[in-house]
Protein backbone atom coordinates (compact mmCIF):
# COMPACT_ATOMS: atom_id res chain seq x y z
CA UNK A 1 0.00 0.00 0.00
CA UNK A 2 1.28 3.49 -1.00
CA UNK A 3 0.87 6.32 1.54
CA UNK A 4 0.92 9.89 0.04
CA UNK A 5 2.52 12.48 2.37
CA UNK A 6 3.63 15.20 -0.04
CA UNK A 7 2.46 17.34 -2.94
CA UNK A 8 3.25 16.31 -6.47
CA UNK A 9 5.14 18.60 -8.79
CA UNK A 10 1.99 19.27 -10.81
CA UNK A 11 0.07 20.35 -7.70
CA UNK A 12 2.84 22.79 -6.73
CA UNK A 13 2.98 24.31 -10.23
CA UNK A 14 -0.80 24.82 -10.25
CA UNK A 15 -0.68 26.43 -6.78
CA UNK A 16 2.16 28.83 -7.71
CA UNK A 17 0.49 29.81 -10.97
CA UNK A 18 -2.77 30.66 -9.13
CA UNK A 19 -0.85 32.76 -6.57
CA UNK A 20 1.06 34.49 -9.41
CA UNK A 21 -2.13 35.30 -11.31
CA UNK A 22 -3.76 36.74 -8.19
CA UNK A 23 -0.65 38.89 -7.50
CA UNK A 24 -0.71 40.28 -11.04
CA UNK A 25 -4.30 41.34 -10.48
CA UNK A 26 -4.00 42.66 -6.91
CA UNK A 27 -0.66 44.54 -6.93
CA UNK A 28 -1.81 47.35 -9.29
CA UNK A 29 -5.06 47.69 -7.37
CA UNK A 30 -3.26 47.90 -4.03
CA UNK A 31 -0.71 50.45 -5.31
CA UNK A 32 -3.52 52.78 -6.39
CA UNK A 33 -5.15 52.72 -2.96
CA UNK A 34 -2.08 53.81 -1.02
CA UNK A 35 -2.25 57.52 -0.14
CA UNK A 36 0.09 60.06 -1.67
CA UNK A 37 2.29 61.18 1.22
CA UNK A 38 3.01 64.55 -0.38
CA UNK A 39 -0.68 65.45 -0.62
CA UNK A 40 -1.16 64.51 3.01
CA UNK A 41 1.81 66.66 4.09
CA UNK A 42 0.53 69.64 2.06
CA UNK A 43 -2.85 69.41 3.80
CA UNK A 44 -1.15 68.99 7.16
CA UNK A 45 1.02 72.07 6.60
CA UNK A 46 -1.96 74.18 5.55
CA UNK A 47 -4.04 72.99 8.51
CA UNK A 48 -1.13 73.78 10.84
CA UNK A 49 -1.01 77.34 9.48
CA UNK A 50 -4.79 77.78 9.83
CA UNK A 51 -4.93 76.39 13.37
CA UNK A 52 -1.90 78.37 14.50
CA UNK A 53 -3.30 81.67 13.17
CA UNK A 54 -6.64 80.86 14.82
CA UNK A 55 -4.91 80.12 18.11
CA UNK A 56 -2.95 83.36 17.87
CA UNK A 57 -6.13 85.38 17.24
CA UNK A 58 -7.60 83.97 20.45
CA UNK A 59 -4.44 84.69 22.45
CA UNK A 60 -4.52 88.11 24.16
CA UNK A 61 -0.73 88.38 24.10
CA UNK A 62 -0.28 87.53 20.42
CA UNK A 63 -3.35 89.48 19.27
CA UNK A 64 -3.51 92.24 21.85
CA UNK A 65 -5.73 94.75 20.00
CA UNK A 66 -8.82 93.28 18.24
CA UNK A 67 -9.29 96.42 16.12
CA UNK A 68 -5.72 96.58 14.87
CA UNK A 69 -5.13 92.82 14.92
CA UNK A 70 -1.62 91.79 14.06
CA UNK A 71 -0.87 95.38 12.97
CA UNK A 72 -0.43 96.18 16.67
CA UNK A 73 2.36 93.61 17.04
CA UNK A 74 5.53 94.63 18.75
CA UNK A 75 8.67 92.74 19.64
CA UNK A 76 8.96 90.05 22.28
CA UNK A 77 12.49 90.61 23.46
CA UNK A 78 14.52 90.68 20.24
CA UNK A 79 11.95 88.62 18.29
CA UNK A 80 9.05 89.76 16.13
CA UNK A 81 5.82 89.08 18.04
CA UNK A 82 4.01 87.45 15.10
CA UNK A 83 7.01 85.21 14.42
CA UNK A 84 7.50 84.36 18.06
CA UNK A 85 3.90 83.29 18.69
CA UNK A 86 3.56 81.44 15.38
CA UNK A 87 6.65 79.35 16.05
CA UNK A 88 5.68 78.93 19.71
CA UNK A 89 2.35 77.34 18.66
CA UNK A 90 3.77 74.67 16.36
CA UNK A 91 5.72 71.55 17.34
CA UNK A 92 9.22 72.61 16.32
CA UNK A 93 12.51 70.76 16.37
CA UNK A 94 14.40 73.73 14.91
CA UNK A 95 13.70 77.46 14.99
CA UNK A 96 15.58 80.56 13.85
CA UNK A 97 14.46 84.14 14.40
CA UNK A 98 17.22 85.83 12.38
CA UNK A 99 15.99 87.61 9.23
CA UNK A 100 13.07 85.59 7.93
CA UNK A 101 11.82 83.45 10.79
CA UNK A 102 12.14 79.75 10.07
CA UNK A 103 11.04 76.65 11.93
CA UNK A 104 11.01 72.96 11.18
CA UNK A 105 8.43 70.66 12.74
CA UNK A 106 8.92 67.10 13.95
CA UNK A 107 7.15 65.76 10.84
CA UNK A 108 9.65 67.47 8.52
CA UNK A 109 7.65 70.50 7.37
CA UNK A 110 9.68 73.71 7.19
CA UNK A 111 7.89 77.01 7.74
CA UNK A 112 9.40 80.35 6.79
CA UNK A 113 7.75 83.65 7.67
CA UNK A 114 8.78 86.61 5.53
CA UNK A 115 7.58 90.13 4.67
CA UNK A 116 6.25 90.49 8.20
CA UNK A 117 4.26 93.71 8.03
CA UNK A 118 0.69 94.67 8.65
CA UNK A 119 0.49 98.21 7.22
CA UNK A 120 -1.78 100.93 8.58
CA UNK A 121 -3.18 103.97 6.75
CA UNK A 122 -2.86 107.64 7.75
CA UNK A 123 -5.66 107.29 10.34
CA UNK A 124 -3.86 104.40 12.00
CA UNK A 125 -6.31 101.76 10.73
CA UNK A 126 -4.89 98.60 9.20
CA UNK A 127 -5.12 98.19 5.44
CA UNK A 128 -6.66 95.11 3.86
CA UNK A 129 -3.45 93.99 2.19
CA UNK A 130 -2.00 90.52 2.57
CA UNK A 131 1.69 91.18 3.21
CA UNK A 132 3.01 88.61 5.63
CA UNK A 133 3.99 85.43 3.81
CA UNK A 134 4.22 81.97 5.36
CA UNK A 135 5.99 79.47 3.13
CA UNK A 136 5.65 75.76 3.85
CA UNK A 137 8.04 73.18 2.41
CA UNK A 138 7.35 69.46 2.78
CA UNK A 139 9.98 66.73 3.13
CA UNK A 140 9.69 65.94 -0.58
CA UNK A 141 10.45 69.57 -1.47
CA UNK A 142 6.94 70.64 -2.46
CA UNK A 143 6.56 74.27 -1.53
CA UNK A 144 3.60 76.62 -1.27
CA UNK A 145 2.92 79.88 0.45
CA UNK A 146 -0.02 81.68 1.96
CA UNK A 147 -0.39 85.35 2.82
CA UNK A 148 -1.84 86.63 6.09
CA UNK A 149 -3.78 89.83 6.68
CA UNK A 150 -3.86 91.91 9.89
CA UNK A 151 -7.11 90.25 11.04
CA UNK A 152 -5.83 86.70 10.54
CA UNK A 153 -7.48 86.02 7.19
CA UNK A 154 -5.42 83.71 5.03
CA UNK A 155 -5.13 84.05 1.27
CA UNK A 156 -4.90 80.70 -0.53
CA UNK A 157 -1.81 79.95 -2.59
CA UNK A 158 -1.76 80.95 -6.28
CA UNK A 159 -0.72 77.42 -7.33
CA UNK A 160 -3.75 75.65 -8.83
CA UNK A 161 -2.34 72.19 -7.97
CA UNK A 162 -2.09 73.09 -4.28
CA UNK A 163 -5.60 74.59 -4.29
CA UNK A 164 -6.96 71.39 -5.86
CA UNK A 165 -5.26 69.30 -3.17
CA UNK A 166 -6.69 71.51 -0.42
CA UNK A 167 -10.20 71.58 -1.90
CA UNK A 168 -10.44 67.79 -2.36
CA UNK A 169 -9.46 66.35 1.02
CA UNK A 170 -10.77 62.86 0.22
CA UNK A 171 -8.59 62.47 -2.90
CA UNK A 172 -5.40 60.95 -1.50
CA UNK A 173 -4.09 59.30 -4.65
Amino acid sequence: MYNKNAFTLAELIICFSIVGALSLILIPIMSKTSPNADKIMIRKAYNTIEKTISTMINDDEAYADPELGFAATTAVGDKNRFCYYFIDNINTVYENYEGNCTAKTSDGIKFEISNISFPVNEEGNPTNTYNTTITATTKSGTQFYVKVRYDGKIQLPNDSNIIEILENPMDNK
